[in-house]
């Protein structure tokens, strides 16, 4: 299977994996070949991206951190928990046992299908943007904990990942879809939410002291420059380092509505450039271990005009993947799909340039 963005289905092509709404419907079921109605009702449900059946790549499998029915459960509890501090005045009715319980499945998830890297969950609408994200979050902040050598502390931070923005329910609605960047003002108000959420879970038994830390610092950055307090590297808890880069690097490869998302290999770029000032060193070198700029099923183009989908993470340089040839250099489809190994040393002028929807 493979990845392509719904602006590029064809009809005649066969969806992989089944599609389901973030209640839990069915939207659409794995096997079916798409004809126009098909394809169309994706688009106007806001899925951009599928799975698609593809001859040439049929013993690619993409491995999900988390399942189906988790993912569903999860959104459920935060969209509970969200309307909860939206309409309940000061001491809102939050279910504080359900979103623990869904923490853990989470964790239990990630810990059990033990992903190589952290394939994140495609946001398939903007309503529930805050919602994936939160989870998103969560898968790749327990991967970087188990990694980075906080495993007894790698449920904690989950728990933490997915509550940290629950503040957010207190702002206008109107300001958290803005589709122009924010003024100062706005800024200073959107800022409230790290303080607001902390707020929350105080007093809550089912929110450890690490989760507190990781919901309150979680905006803290290593150079002072962060919010709410300006901590700087030793102030600031290394569960609340981690969901920094976590969350920033989830956010960047999300569609927003004042801003395409970025490619994954331009976030960890980023990410890579602000190291040792925004961001722990040690905890972005785990980072990058933890992501990866070219996942497999992603259609790429190289810098001969060569174009295929990545097959194999290799054993070499994450950016040096092992790519299974579809065009050659002059757009023809080849009859035969070669294999290059961009780690190997007669493939080292070759390089990606661009990653591909189609």
């Amino acid at each position: 299977m493979r990845k392509v963005s719904t602006k590029y289905l064809r009809e005649g092509m066969k969806l992989a994996k089944a599609i389901y709404s973030s209640r839990g419907g069915l939207v659409m079921p794995s096997g079916v070949k798409m004809q126009e109605a098909q394809i169309k009702r994706l688009r106007q449900a806001g899925v951009t991206e599928v799975y698609i059946d593809d001859p040439r790549v049929e013993d690619i499998e993409i491995v999900e951190p988390v399942s189906d029915i988790t993912r569903i459960k999860a959104i459920r509890a935060l969209r509970e928990a969200f309307l909860a501090v939206r309409s309940g005045g000061v001491n809102p009715k939050i279910d504080t046992g359900f979103l623990a319980q869904v923490a853990k499945e989470i964790h239990d998830d990630v810990v059990h299908n033990n992903p190589r890297v952290a394939n994140l969950i495609e946001i398939k609408s903007q309503d529930d943007y805050l919602f994936v994200h939160a989870i998103n979050v969560a898968i790749l902040s327990i991967i970087m904990a188990r990694m980075g050598g906080y495993v007894s502390q790698s449920y904690d931070i989950a728990l933490g990942a997915l509550l940290k923005d629950l503040g957010m329910a207190k702002l206008d609605p109107e300001l958290l879809d803005r589709p122009a960047k924010f003024s100062p003002d706005e800024l200073a108000i959107l800022k409230q939410h790290a303080e607001d959420s902390a707020g929350l879970f105080k007093g809550k038994s089912e929110v450890s002291a690490f989760a507190k830390v990781v919901i309150g610092q979680h905006h803290e950055r290593v150079d002072g420059s962060g919010y709410p307090q300006g901590l700087k590297e030793g102030q600031i808890h290394p569960l609340a380092k981690i969901v920094a880069i976590a969350d920033t690097y989830a956010a960047m490869i999300s569609d927003r509505p004042h801003r395409p998302k970025h490619r994954p290999y331009e976030a960890i770029e980023y990410i890579m450039s602000s190291a040792g000032f925004e961001f722990d060193h040690n905890l972005v070198d785990v980072f990058t271990k933890c992501t990866v700029p070219y996942p497999v099923g992603t259609m790429v183009k190289l810098s001969d005009g060569e174009k295929g989908v990545v097959v194999n993470l290799g054993r070499g340089l994450a950016s040096r993947p092992i790519v299974r040839l579809f065009f050659d250099q002059n757009g023809q489809e080849l009859p035969v799909c070669d294999e290059l190994n961009l780690s190997e040393p007669q493939h080292q002028t070759k390089l990606i340039v661009e990653t591909l929807d189609e």
